[in-house]
């Protein structure tokens, strides 16, 4: 994010997203180095932040969220985002659509010259849409979006996260779940695009230790594919195939494509089923 007005990355709404949170470094707004949250956590020690990261993915997700949409030629397009609450108490909290482009090459006055990740747009605005969901229950925001000429399409993702509305003592306002979907996988849709609404997928049980199951609803002879990752993003097995009937159970018995059993700890699955993508993460103990 460039904080300056004048230079091409600059984005008024991530300023605002910025400002939305105190200032945490003795009253004053600084530029962020490895902030969260608004606050400077850590200092800038690699392995310390690492480690506070991966400490925090560790921890099981109370919301899943599915997201599938359509994008059409003329740049409009509508993202469709599901929150389930895994829950057995309801959740209120915000909901935050951001735009971000990748692989975008301007030397900036920090000299780096390649660009990852560059917030685009926040939408519907830099606070997100409130959203209440009760517990074991799902909420759906259909989202509109345009992507801009100067954009590169192809690289650019649709970034979703449910956040907390309690700001802690360390500026910290947690963030229950995300997830994200290239622009360019989304349906193509030209006229009178109608939204297909998000498969239910559930995943259970989760963590596991020796084998995970997938159940959703298919027609016979649809096709499906449940790829799992670890936290590096390798491809750790991909499950795939026709659907016997409307009801389907996939499970995965925790062994990579080779066979062998894999390691405790993070694991993301990405389903594409019947053309509808779901992300997720997995915990294995």
């Amino acid at each position: 994010m460039h904080v300056y007005e004048d230079y091409p990355l600059y984005l008024a709404e991530a300023i605002d997203r910025w400002h939305s949170y105190p200032p945490s470094y003795y009253g004053y707004y600084v530029i962020p180095w490895l902030w969260y949250d608004g606050n400077p956590h850590l200092g800038k020690t690699f392995s310390v932040w690492e480690d506070s990261i991966v400490s925090r993915m560790n921890q099981p997700s109370v919301v899943t969220i599915t997201l599938n949409g359509y994008y059409s030629s003329s740049g409009n397009g509508m993202i469709s985002a599901q929150f389930r609450n895994d829950t057995t108490v309801t959740i209120n909290g915000r909901a935050l659509f951001v735009i971000t482009e990748d692989s975008i090459y301007y030397v900036g006055p920090n000299k780096d010259s390649i660009h990852n990740h560059v917030a685009r747009d926040f939408l519907p605005n830099p606070l997100g849409v409130g959203i209440s969901i009760p517990p074991g229950d799902s909420a759906t925001i259909d989202m509109p979006f345009s992507i801009q000429p100067r954009w590169n399409v192809n690289n650019c993702n649709m970034l979703v996260w449910l956040q907390d509305t309690i700001l802690t003592s360390d500026s910290v306002k947690n963030v229950y779940q995300g997830s994200f979907i290239k622009i360019s996988s989304l349906d193509i849709k030209e006229n009178n695009p109608d939204m297909v609404r998000n498969q239910m997928i559930s995943v259970m049980p989760n963590p596991c230790s020796e084998e995970l199951k997938f159940k959703f609803h298919l027609p016979a002879g649809a096709a499906y594919s449940i790829t799992l990752f670890d936290v590096l993003g390798r491809m750790i097995r991909n499950l795939h195939g026709r659907s016997q009937g409307i009801s389907e159970t996939i499970v995965w018995h925790c062994k990579n494509q080779n066979g062998f059993m894999v390691h405790p700890g993070i694991y993301f699955y990405k389903a594409d089923i019947q053309g509808q993508v779901i992300t997720g993460k997995v915990i294995i103990r």
